[in-house]
């Protein structure tokens, strides 16, 4: 009976480190990416943004804008744990993993376009799988946008506020 208690007690305990060692274990995804696109406009105007999150904390900002003397920001930072789970709750609340979100049939004529890619790669290196990729469309359908715009309101909120202030400026100075 000893060796039955012992030999459980050091599986789970083997079993309980091993899953420590895989960075964002606890996650439903491994990296976000949301793409915000300005649309049609004039080109002076034309931009696109793109934030990278992944799961162990680290994130990118990318911006270009314009056309010709295009201005390109690019900045990595960090985000805390506290906002791994945000994102994780917020994406669960956009049925983004739940469901296949539709694209609606009729698309507006102009304005911004917004998608945002999750992509989960399995912990495991045993399991030969390539990493799962869904995508919210462009258009989605009408019973997920205020699921998805709240989602990509808490992906934009990771950006550090001196890295927006900085695009913010650069954009007043090509105008």
């Amino acid at each position: 009976m000893k060796k039955i208690l012992l030999s459980l007690i050091i599986s789970v305990v083997f079993f309980s480190c091993s899953r420590s060692q895989v960075a964002g274990s606890d996650s439903l995804w491994t990296t976000i990416q949301y793409v915000h696109n300005s649309g049609p406009v004039s080109p002076q105007y034309q931009y696109t943004m793109t934030v990278t999150l992944n799961n162990d904390g680290t994130g990118n900002f990318d911006y270009i804008m314009g056309s010709g003397d295009v201005i390109k920001i690019n900045k990595d930072f960090k985000f805390s744990k506290d906002s791994i789970k945000i994102l994780t709750s917020a994406l669960k609340k956009s049925r983004l993993l739940a469901d296949v979100i539709t694209e609606e049939k009729e698309h507006p004529i102009g304005g911004q376009i917004k998608k945002v890619k999750v992509i989960i790669v399995d912990p495991d290196p045993n399991k030969d799988q390539p990493p799962k990729i869904i995508e919210s469309p462009y258009f989605p359908s009408k019973e997920y946008v205020n699921g998805l715009n709240e989602f990509y309101k808490i992906i934009t909120r990771q950006v550090p506020e001196n890295i927006l202030e900085e695009t913010e400026k650069k954009f007043d100075e090509q105008e």
